[in-house]
């Protein structure tokens, strides 16, 4: 099952000129401090989800001053957040303040973050799982995004509706974005398929997340090999890192990288590619279309040559 729509991420300045850049989106996942209904007037997405880290807490949400400081486990220097004892009553009592917090504020559900934080803290794994759980069991109306989370997704994957994957097929290390390669693409890629075969067992979403600069063309480029080549059909949606800054839905589907706007909604076209991993249901005949098409795009080149 694919994501049926692009998931897009923004934790930037609400402004009219942001939403309305989002326009195409599916999913929208907002900050809970602000207004989803002005988002939902201008970009008209599907669905707008409030955020709420599953197993953090950074001193910015409504919620913070209810973190007593006895739940608190470690600390997150990287995002100057806190870990917290996900396996506490207190905490339990936050999140489902938090909860109740982002539907009085017209939310459509939550976007569940920092899923995977136990795989750090082992011991919480069974703890955050039943979070998601209770989430669900607590609030049945509400839509629940997880964000990663794969090693606990085959016991909270019955209760979710869509699921992100951050940072796929490019990431920010280091100063700039790189794209996925070698073994930890093996094993992302692994991650995806193995969500995608619950996704169709359960019912939800995939939507991936890639950090870049959606004007670089020759990143999109890579990004689009990779999901044509590993995952294709993914819904990728493209954004600077922090997400302050909107982003862009990615096609990659089609065949002419430019930038288009239809609609409203704006969307990058990158290159596709024909190669897979293995080959899939369509074997040696997909190879062959895949063949005629260069042979029409070679021939389409030449004579705009003339």
């Amino acid at each position: 099952m694919q994501g049926r729509g692009c998931a897009c991420v923004y934790y930037g300045e609400p402004s009219v000129e942001a939403y309305e850049s989002l326009r195409g989106c599916e999913i929208l996942v907002l900050p809970p401090t602000v207004e989803p209904v002005e988002a939902r007037r201008v970009a008209s997405p599907r669905l707008v989800l409030g955020y709420v880290s599953l197993l953090t807490i950074g001193g910015w949400e409504p919620w913070a001053k209810m973190v007593p400081r006895d739940i608190i486990v470690g600390e997150w220097r990287e995002w100057g957040e806190y870990v917290v004892n996900a396996c506490s009553d207190e905490w339990r009592k936050v999140l489902d303040y938090a909860v109740r917090y982002v539907e009085s504020r017209g939310f459509d559900g939550v976007f569940l973050d920092n899923l995977d934080l136990v795989d750090e803290y082992e011991w919480m794994a069974g703890c955050a799982a039943s979070l998601v759980a209770r989430v669900r069991e607590e609030h049945p109306g509400a839509k629940i995004m997880v964000n990663r989370g794969f090693s606990i997704l085959d016991s909270i994957a019955p209760y979710i509706d869509h699921l992100l994957v951050e940072s796929y097929p490019s990431y920010y290390e280091g100063g700039s974005y790189k794209v996925w390669s070698g073994d930890d693409l093996v094993w992302i890629v692994e991650k995806i398929r193995h969500a995608q075969v619950l996704a169709r067992r359960y019912g939800f979403g995939v939507h991936a997340l890639a950090y870049g600069d959606p004007g670089d063309k020759t990143l999109v480029s890579k990004v689009c090999r990779v999901v044509n080549q590993y995952t294709p059909g993914l819904d990728v949606y493209m954004a600077p890192w922090l997400l302050k800054k909107p982003g862009v839905c990615l096609d990659c589907a089609t065949t002419t990288p430019r930038a288009t706007r239809s609609g409203g909604a704006e969307t990058i076209r990158g290159g596709r590619v024909s190669i897979s991993m293995s080959p899939g249901p369509l074997g040696l005949a997909g190879l062959g279309l895949a063949a005629v098409l260069a042979l029409l795009l070679l021939l389409r080149l030449r004579r705009g040559r003339r």
